[in-house]
Protein backbone atom coordinates (compact mmCIF):
# COMPACT_ATOMS: atom_id res chain seq x y z
CA UNK A 1 0.00 0.00 0.00
CA UNK A 2 1.21 3.51 -0.96
CA UNK A 3 -0.40 6.73 -0.16
CA UNK A 4 0.45 10.43 -0.85
CA UNK A 5 1.56 12.10 2.93
CA UNK A 6 0.47 15.31 4.84
CA UNK A 7 4.01 15.17 6.40
CA UNK A 8 4.06 17.88 8.19
CA UNK A 9 3.81 16.76 11.88
CA UNK A 10 5.72 13.63 13.36
CA UNK A 11 2.46 13.41 15.52
CA UNK A 12 0.35 12.85 12.66
CA UNK A 13 0.26 9.57 10.28
CA UNK A 14 -1.97 11.31 7.26
CA UNK A 15 -2.55 11.09 3.82
CA UNK A 16 -4.25 9.68 0.68
CA UNK A 17 -4.06 6.08 -0.89
CA UNK A 18 -2.75 5.77 -4.21
CA UNK A 19 -4.27 3.09 -6.71
CA UNK A 20 -1.41 0.76 -7.22
CA UNK A 21 -0.43 -2.37 -5.53
CA UNK A 22 -3.93 -3.85 -5.04
CA UNK A 23 -5.99 -6.48 -5.35
CA UNK A 24 -8.85 -5.36 -7.87
CA UNK A 25 -9.05 -5.58 -11.42
CA UNK A 26 -10.14 -3.15 -14.38
CA UNK A 27 -11.63 -0.16 -14.12
CA UNK A 28 -11.27 -0.53 -10.26
CA UNK A 29 -7.88 -1.00 -10.26
CA UNK A 30 -5.95 -2.00 -8.23
CA UNK A 31 -6.15 -0.36 -5.01
CA UNK A 32 -9.54 0.52 -4.54
CA UNK A 33 -10.95 0.85 -1.20
CA UNK A 34 -14.53 1.50 -1.77
CA UNK A 35 -17.48 -1.27 -1.28
CA UNK A 36 -19.61 0.72 -2.20
CA UNK A 37 -18.97 1.13 -6.59
CA UNK A 38 -19.73 -2.18 -7.87
CA UNK A 39 -16.11 -4.09 -7.47
CA UNK A 40 -15.70 -7.31 -6.06
CA UNK A 41 -15.81 -7.45 -2.46
CA UNK A 42 -13.35 -10.02 -1.80
CA UNK A 43 -10.92 -7.61 -3.29
CA UNK A 44 -11.74 -4.67 -1.71
CA UNK A 45 -11.21 -6.92 1.43
CA UNK A 46 -7.82 -8.00 0.46
CA UNK A 47 -6.86 -3.91 0.07
CA UNK A 48 -8.14 -3.07 3.55
CA UNK A 49 -6.12 -5.73 5.15
CA UNK A 50 -3.27 -4.74 3.02
CA UNK A 51 -3.72 -1.22 4.32
CA UNK A 52 -4.04 -1.76 7.88
CA UNK A 53 -0.94 -4.21 7.53
CA UNK A 54 0.58 -1.56 5.86
CA UNK A 55 -0.07 1.03 8.59
CA UNK A 56 0.55 -1.93 11.69
CA UNK A 57 -2.88 -1.69 12.97
CA UNK A 58 -6.02 -3.31 13.49
CA UNK A 59 -9.46 -2.69 11.86
CA UNK A 60 -11.11 -1.77 14.88
CA UNK A 61 -8.60 1.19 14.86
CA UNK A 62 -10.24 2.55 11.98
CA UNK A 63 -13.68 4.88 10.96
CA UNK A 64 -14.85 5.04 7.98
CA UNK A 65 -17.79 6.90 6.97
CA UNK A 66 -21.36 6.52 5.19
CA UNK A 67 -20.99 9.84 3.42
CA UNK A 68 -23.70 11.44 1.03
CA UNK A 69 -22.28 15.17 0.97
CA UNK A 70 -23.73 16.39 3.66
CA UNK A 71 -23.10 18.80 6.23
CA UNK A 72 -22.80 16.79 9.17
CA UNK A 73 -19.88 16.69 11.45
CA UNK A 74 -19.52 13.65 13.58
CA UNK A 75 -17.08 13.69 16.93
CA UNK A 76 -16.14 9.97 17.37
CA UNK A 77 -14.05 7.90 20.07
CA UNK A 78 -12.66 4.83 20.21
CA UNK A 79 -15.62 2.82 20.92
CA UNK A 80 -16.74 3.67 17.48
CA UNK A 81 -13.67 1.84 16.23
CA UNK A 82 -14.26 -0.13 13.29
CA UNK A 83 -17.44 1.28 11.86
CA UNK A 84 -17.73 0.92 8.16
CA UNK A 85 -15.14 -1.81 8.02
CA UNK A 86 -17.61 -4.57 6.39
CA UNK A 87 -20.13 -2.30 4.72
CA UNK A 88 -20.34 0.89 3.32
CA UNK A 89 -23.68 1.66 4.68
CA UNK A 90 -21.79 0.63 8.29
CA UNK A 91 -19.68 3.60 8.78
CA UNK A 92 -20.37 6.92 10.75
CA UNK A 93 -22.90 8.80 8.69
CA UNK A 94 -21.14 11.84 8.32
CA UNK A 95 -18.86 14.01 6.01
CA UNK A 96 -16.43 14.87 8.50
CA UNK A 97 -15.47 13.62 11.68
CA UNK A 98 -12.89 14.52 14.37
CA UNK A 99 -11.51 13.09 17.75
CA UNK A 100 -9.75 13.81 20.96
CA UNK A 101 -8.16 10.14 20.89
CA UNK A 102 -4.87 8.71 19.66
CA UNK A 103 -4.20 5.85 17.32
CA UNK A 104 -7.60 6.15 15.58
CA UNK A 105 -7.81 6.52 12.18
CA UNK A 106 -10.55 8.59 10.39
CA UNK A 107 -11.25 7.94 6.94
CA UNK A 108 -12.85 8.94 4.24
CA UNK A 109 -13.62 8.28 0.55
CA UNK A 110 -13.01 10.19 -2.87
CA UNK A 111 -11.90 10.26 -6.66
CA UNK A 112 -12.00 13.91 -7.01
CA UNK A 113 -13.47 15.35 -3.85
CA UNK A 114 -11.25 17.67 -1.68
CA UNK A 115 -10.14 15.75 1.52
CA UNK A 116 -9.31 18.70 4.02
CA UNK A 117 -7.47 17.08 7.02
CA UNK A 118 -6.85 19.54 10.17
CA UNK A 119 -5.41 18.91 13.66
CA UNK A 120 -5.04 21.11 16.36
CA UNK A 121 -1.82 20.43 17.67
CA UNK A 122 -2.14 22.16 21.02
CA UNK A 123 -5.46 20.62 21.99
CA UNK A 124 -4.50 16.77 20.36
CA UNK A 125 -7.67 17.38 18.01
CA UNK A 126 -7.44 15.40 14.64
CA UNK A 127 -10.04 15.28 11.81
CA UNK A 128 -11.12 15.19 7.94
CA UNK A 129 -13.44 16.26 5.87
CA UNK A 130 -15.00 15.50 2.41
CA UNK A 131 -15.74 18.05 0.46
CA UNK A 132 -16.58 17.57 -3.01
CA UNK A 133 -18.70 19.79 -5.54
CA UNK A 134 -21.82 19.35 -2.91
CA UNK A 135 -20.07 19.93 0.08
CA UNK A 136 -17.94 22.98 -1.05
CA UNK A 137 -21.22 24.19 -1.68
CA UNK A 138 -23.18 23.78 1.47
CA UNK A 139 -19.82 25.15 2.87
CA UNK A 140 -18.90 22.16 5.06
CA UNK A 141 -15.71 23.30 5.87
CA UNK A 142 -16.70 26.06 7.25
CA UNK A 143 -19.75 24.95 9.37
CA UNK A 144 -16.63 22.16 10.81
CA UNK A 145 -14.84 24.94 12.16
CA UNK A 146 -18.10 26.52 13.62
CA UNK A 147 -18.63 23.36 15.47
CA UNK A 148 -15.23 23.17 16.44
CA UNK A 149 -15.35 26.80 17.93
CA UNK A 150 -19.05 26.16 19.33
CA UNK A 151 -18.44 22.88 20.94
CA UNK A 152 -14.80 22.08 21.48
CA UNK A 153 -13.97 25.86 22.05
CA UNK A 154 -11.09 26.09 19.33
CA UNK A 155 -10.00 29.37 17.97
CA UNK A 156 -9.28 29.59 14.24
CA UNK A 157 -5.33 30.03 14.58
CA UNK A 158 -5.20 27.01 16.23
CA UNK A 159 -5.97 24.42 13.57
CA UNK A 160 -3.46 23.41 10.73
CA UNK A 161 -5.04 22.56 7.46
CA UNK A 162 -4.02 20.56 4.78
CA UNK A 163 -5.93 20.07 1.39
CA UNK A 164 -5.27 16.54 -0.49
CA UNK A 165 -5.12 15.55 -3.85
CA UNK A 166 -8.34 16.42 -5.84
CA UNK A 167 -9.68 17.44 -9.33
CA UNK A 168 -7.56 20.48 -10.02
CA UNK A 169 -10.05 23.23 -11.90
CA UNK A 170 -9.36 22.89 -15.57
CA UNK A 171 -11.35 19.45 -15.06
CA UNK A 172 -14.30 20.78 -13.47
CA UNK A 173 -16.54 21.97 -15.77
CA UNK A 174 -19.73 23.71 -14.59
CA UNK A 175 -22.61 25.58 -17.31
CA UNK A 176 -23.13 28.95 -17.69
CA UNK A 177 -26.38 29.19 -15.46
CA UNK A 178 -24.38 26.86 -12.48
CA UNK A 179 -21.32 29.43 -13.03
CA UNK A 180 -23.73 32.80 -12.53
CA UNK A 181 -26.20 30.74 -9.29
CA UNK A 182 -22.38 30.10 -8.02
CA UNK A 183 -20.74 33.36 -8.04
CA UNK A 184 -23.71 35.01 -6.51
CA UNK A 185 -23.70 33.11 -3.30
CA UNK A 186 -20.67 34.56 -2.04
CA UNK A 187 -16.95 36.74 -2.75
CA UNK A 188 -15.42 33.07 -1.88
CA UNK A 189 -17.38 31.28 -4.08
CA UNK A 190 -17.29 34.09 -7.19
CA UNK A 191 -13.41 33.46 -6.96
CA UNK A 192 -13.70 29.95 -7.38
CA UNK A 193 -15.76 30.40 -10.65
CA UNK A 194 -13.55 30.34 -13.64
CA UNK A 195 -14.03 31.02 -17.72
CA UNK A 196 -12.08 31.09 -20.64
CA UNK A 197 -13.10 30.67 -24.59
CA UNK A 198 -17.01 30.43 -22.93
CA UNK A 199 -15.72 27.33 -20.77
CA UNK A 200 -16.71 27.67 -16.95
CA UNK A 201 -15.05 26.09 -14.41
CA UNK A 202 -15.38 25.83 -10.44
CA UNK A 203 -11.79 25.39 -8.01
CA UNK A 204 -13.22 23.64 -5.41
CA UNK A 205 -10.21 23.31 -3.87
CA UNK A 206 -9.55 27.27 -3.84
CA UNK A 207 -13.22 27.53 -2.58
CA UNK A 208 -12.14 25.57 0.77
CA UNK A 209 -8.46 27.33 0.50
CA UNK A 210 -10.89 30.89 0.67
CA UNK A 211 -13.19 30.02 3.08
CA UNK A 212 -10.81 29.48 5.75
CA UNK A 213 -9.06 32.37 5.55
CA UNK A 214 -12.34 34.05 5.95
CA UNK A 215 -12.86 32.58 9.57
CA UNK A 216 -9.14 33.92 10.33
CA UNK A 217 -6.93 30.84 9.83
CA UNK A 218 -3.57 31.70 9.41
CA UNK A 219 -2.37 31.15 5.68
CA UNK A 220 1.32 30.02 6.89
CA UNK A 221 -1.41 26.91 8.52
CA UNK A 222 -3.05 25.81 5.05
CA UNK A 223 -0.51 23.73 2.96
CA UNK A 224 -1.64 21.57 -0.40
CA UNK A 225 -0.69 18.67 -2.25
CA UNK A 226 -1.24 20.18 -5.51
CA UNK A 227 -2.08 16.74 -6.77
CA UNK A 228 -4.80 16.18 -9.45
CA UNK A 229 -6.51 13.25 -9.77
CA UNK A 230 -7.93 13.92 -12.95
CA UNK A 231 -4.36 14.25 -14.32
CA UNK A 232 -2.68 11.69 -12.63
CA UNK A 233 -4.44 8.83 -13.52
CA UNK A 234 -1.39 5.97 -12.37
CA UNK A 235 -1.82 6.95 -8.93
CA UNK A 236 -5.38 8.50 -8.14
CA UNK A 237 -9.14 7.68 -8.90
CA UNK A 238 -11.08 10.19 -10.81
CA UNK A 239 -15.09 10.16 -10.95
CA UNK A 240 -14.73 12.72 -13.77
CA UNK A 241 -12.24 10.97 -16.11
CA UNK A 242 -13.61 7.03 -15.65
CA UNK A 243 -17.00 5.71 -14.74
CA UNK A 244 -17.53 3.32 -13.20
CA UNK A 245 -14.03 3.58 -11.07
CA UNK A 246 -12.55 3.19 -7.52
CA UNK A 247 -11.93 5.32 -4.83
CA UNK A 248 -9.23 6.42 -2.29
CA UNK A 249 -9.12 6.66 1.31
CA UNK A 250 -7.60 9.74 2.45
CA UNK A 251 -7.19 9.27 6.61
CA UNK A 252 -5.98 10.72 9.56
CA UNK A 253 -4.22 9.74 12.51
CA UNK A 254 -2.30 11.18 16.28
CA UNK A 255 0.29 8.68 17.47
CA UNK A 256 1.01 10.62 20.41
Amino acid sequence: MKYTPWAQFSSLVAGTTQRVEGYSKAPFDSFNMALQVGDDEAAVKMNREDFIKNLDIKSNQVIFTHQSHSTVIRKVSREDGGRGWTSFENGIEADALYTFDTDLYLAIYHADCVPVFFYAPSRGLIGIIHAGRQGTLKQVTALTIAKLMDDEGLTPDELFFHLGPSISFSHEIITEEEAKRIAAMSSQFRQGVKATGGVYFLDTALINFLELRKLNVPVNHISSSFACTYEDGDLYFSARRDHPTGRMVSFIARNK
